[in-house]
């Protein structure tokens, strides 16, 4: 086999997928989640990981001429000098002419929209939303605040608010409370939840956005009116970098294309009610269904030859 590889990694929190593309020529590999860079053990059971997955897919091609290794992925503009350090390993164990990290949110819209203009909403634990001009310029994202001051319609959200009514239904005396039910069953007695959530509290509270829907697609009151709020601070988001996109003062748009990506939007019912919200909120709009996803994204990416350096977005390396 001749010619160039490209390598894509999608870092989330559930998982880490990988393909290489070589002409016609795709492979995949995936890994249990794996965290960003968070101190010097994590970057190196991260880099572990990427590379390790980047040799799987290498494996049999080794004459090919590595051109490069896209990573999209979260925390990308909190440690630089270990983004530096990850980067620096790739560019060894894979010899690539260049390496790329970019904010998963940021591959995300790439995907999405297929590399066109546009607002997508990346929805997930958390919740962030990347808009790009009609000139290819990238506008600073919204919310990814965490969990404390943000991620606002997101899982976390979904499950944290939906907990916290559980228990109050819990000391109200509605002990037949579907939604109080559903948390029993997840944690176990409501005097327990406390203790539960704080190993692994994040990831544990999201998937209870599960129930949350769930219910509220039953018809359970409670778990419709979270929803439907919750929808309502998502759709909020969306709406204002509709905004920030129109004032960016690039070519005007006539219509503003605007999609998703994550796990949360993939329940239909939320997704009419987000969706209904954003055409509520904002005039001349496109919503359309995703047209791939990070890792489609970061094949995108990796096809853009002057690729321009974006704090906290993109980091581009080379040998």
């Amino acid at each position: 086999m001749t010619g160039q590889v490209v390598l894509a990694i999608d870092a989330g929190q559930s998982g880490t997928r990988a393909r290489l593309v070589r002409g016609t020529t795709v492979r995949t590999a995936s890994a249990g989640g794996v965290g960003l860079v968070v101190d010097a053990d994590t970057l190196h059971r991260t880099a572990k990981v990427f590379t390790g997955l980047c040799g799987t897919l290498l494996r049999d091609v080794d004459d090919a001429a590595v051109d490069t290794v896209v990573v999209g992925t979260t925390g990308l503009s909190r440690h630089r000098d270990q983004n530096a350090e990850l980067a620096a390993i790739l560019l060894a164990r894979t010899s690539a002419r260049r390496v790329v990290l970019a904010h998963d949110g940021l591959t995300a819209h790439l995907g999405a929209l297929g590399g066109r203009p546009g607002v997508v909403a990346a929805v997930g634990t958390g919740v962030v939303v990347f808009a790009r001009t009609s000139t290819g310029r990238w506008l600073p994202p919204l919310d990814g605040h965490g969990s404390a001051l943000g991620d606002r319609g997101g899982g976390y959200h979904l499950g944290l608010v939906g907990l916290r009514e559980a228990a109050r239904q819990h000391d109200l005396g509605e002990l037949a409370a579907p939604l109080l039910d559903a948390g029993r069953r997840r944690f176990g007695p409501v005097v327990a939840w406390s203790g539960a959530i704080v190993e692994d509290g994040t990831a544990r509270i999201a998937a209870f956005a599960r129930d949350v829907l769930r219910l509220a697609a039953g018809g359970d009151p409670t778990a419709i009116q979270i929803s439907a709020l919750a929808a309502g601070e998502l759709a909020r988001t969306v709406c204002a970098a509709v905004c920030a996109l129109r004032s960016a003062g690039d070519e005007p748009m006539e219509t503003v294309d605007v999609s998703w990506s994550g796990s949360v939007l993939t329940d239909p019912s939320y997704r009419t009610l987000v969706t209904a919200r954003i055409k509520e909120l904002c005039t001349d709009v496109t919503v359309r269904a995703p047209e791939g996803s990070g890792l489609d994204g970061a094949i995108i990416l990796s096809t853009i030859a002057e690729l321009a350096p974006a704090p906290g977005l993109v980091e581009v390396y080379g040998p």
